[in-house]
């Protein structure tokens, strides 16, 4: 038995191996769930939706999005985590949820680095800064230079601990700027209360603002991409004032831990197929995101890249617990 037993196992691995082949090769059989954690018609849902349908249509397996919004992400996370490691549920993450959520509920019940395993990357969404067309400045380094002369008195909106947040606050950092922040639940009653005089900033996606920056209600000054976006060239980054400096929102294609690398690695591929088609991507480019194709083990580098970036300032404005 001694002899035997080392064979018997190498050869249960071999057939295990060659199941898991067999299956990526004829992935998906059937319908597959993805998964969200926000509300339908949120911007991030509006995207999985969008990726769901495109997978669809590759595989000829329907790909059906399901909403599980609450706790900032732990009722999606915690339902990923509990599905069968299959390939047939997937999870479309917020950045933040790898980021920002450890460091503010440190007490999770999962451990995002163990419990949930990168499939690839689905896109990342630059913030604009934008500005009541009153406060009378035109650029970003005229809203840096006037709110040190005018120290906690330029109010700024967004959501606490949200991404803009952070991108906002990591602005301030690097510039000296000294805006106050003013908490707020949805991009809307911000848009509100600049409209009304209350806040003069705010930072949000580009889909959140296009419309009253287009009506001349709001100023873009920058855009906290790396470089600039194709469709408003005439828009500055935020690095062309702070070289360096790059703040995007991202989303992710997780999986539950133990799902094969054989059929992650498939999906990747699939994923990648679908993101480079046109449709996508100028489907994509209305909502202020651009696709980005990276393998599992890249995307697993990037979140901690990412944390490293933003635990720093996470920790210096009081959010990490």
């Amino acid at each position: 038995m001694s002899i035997r037993a080392p064979n018997i196992a190498a050869v249960a691995l071999v057939l295990l191996s060659l199941t898991a082949v067999a299956e990526a090769a004829n992935y998906p059989v059937r319908p597959v769930m993805l998964l969200t954690s926000t509300p339908a018609g949120n911007g991030p849902d509006v995207i999985a939706r969008l990726v769901a349908d495109a997978l669809s249509k590759k595989w000829k397996q329907q790909v059906v999005v399901e909403n599980r919004p609450g706790g900032r992400a732990v009722v999606a996370t915690m339902a990923a985590k509990n599905a069968a490691p299959d390939g047939y549920t997937l999870y479309v993450a917020l950045g933040s949820t790898f980021v920002v959520l450890p460091e503010i509920q440190p007490k999770l019940p999962f451990d995002l680095d163990h419990d949930i395993v990168p499939v690839g990357m689905v896109g990342a969404q630059p913030f604009v800064i934008a500005v009541d067309p009153k406060l009378g400045v035109n650029t970003l380094p005229e809203l840096i230079a006037l709110s040190k002369k005018r120290p906690d008195e330029i109010l700024y909106g967004c959501f606490r601990g949200s991404a803009p947040h952070l991108a906002a606050e990591l602005l301030q950092i690097r510039s000296g700027a000294r805006l106050k922040f003013v908490p707020y639940s949805g991009t809307a009653k911000v848009v509100a209360d600049i409209l009304g005089g209350t806040v003069s900033v705010a930072v949000e996606s580009l889909p959140a603002l296009i419309g009253p920056i287009n009506a001349g209600q709001l100023k873009a000054l920058a855009v906290t991409s790396a470089q600039r976006l194709p469709e408003f060239p005439d828009l500055p980054t935020v690095a062309e004032t702070l070289p360096g400096y790059e703040a995007t929102g991202w989303f992710a294609l997780m999986a539950p831990a133990g799902t094969p690398v054989e059929i992650r690695d498939r999906i990747n591929a699939d994923l990648r197929t679908v993101l480079d088609q046109p449709e996508i991507h100028e489907k994509f480019a209305t909502l202020g995101t651009y696709s980005v194709a990276r393998s599992p083990s890249e995307v697993t580098a990037y979140i901690q890249q990412q944390r490293a970036v933003w635990r720093p300032v996470i920790h210096k404005i009081g959010l990490a617990k």
